[in-house]
């Protein structure tokens, strides 16, 4: 009975940070990519361009201090999307943003659910490009399936995008968990 118990007691959120420290390389220069996953998360663009992202090297004149991701397109039609790779809906937090050249800046985000249905909204508008601002997300941003983000010129890096991943129970999991709970009771009648 105490197998059983140990087996579907995780059903919490899990916590998660997107750091990029994976994408940290010595030198200078660009490291180009699509796509961007880690941690059972997708991080990839509406333009499908192949040199959709950049992650600046250590001696790069982006680089600010970690690895971070730089978005290379800002039309109208193009956007950031952040989504779970096994669809299961998550809770973004924050994200921190720094800008690349001088002038206000405003990024916009909009949170999805299943249906793609828009669920929320926020925007971090600043205009200081030489330091790291942090965008709190609020209650619209919790049970979501996807979020989608959009830059005007001039562009910005994204870093330590922080949210909490929902694991849902499959209908095993709960059986387990109900037949782990009957083991419990019958064990304390004893």
């Amino acid at each position: 009975c105490l197998t059983v118990v140990s087996l579907c007691g995780v059903c919490a959120a899990q916590p998660v940070t997107l750091d990029f420290d994976d994408l940290e390389i010595a030198g200078s220069g660009y490291t180009n990519m699509m796509n961007y996953s880690k941690d059972g998360f997708l991080i990839s663009n509406t333009g499908n361009y192949s040199a959709a992202f950049s992650a600046p090297r250590q001696s790069a004149s982006l680089y600010y201090g970690s690895a971070n991701l730089i978005y290379n397109y800002h039309a109208s039609f193009d956007w950031v999307i952040l989504s779970s790779l096994t669809s299961d809906p998550f809770t973004l937090n924050s994200i921190d943003l720094h800008g690349i050249a001088s002038g206000a800046q405003t990024v916009n985000f909009y949170a999805y659910d299943e249906n793609q249905t828009q669920v929320g909204n926020a925007f971090l508008a600043f205009d200081d490009a030489a330091a790291w601002h942090t965008l709190n997300f609020g209650p619209d941003f919790r049970e979501i399936y996807s979020v989608r983000w959009q830059q005007d010129e001039p562009y910005h890096s994204f870093d330590k995008i922080v949210l909490n991943s929902t694991v849902v129970p499959e209908p095993v999991s709960f059986l387990l968990y109900g037949l782990g709970g009957l083991c419990l009771a019958a064990f304390r009648r004893k």
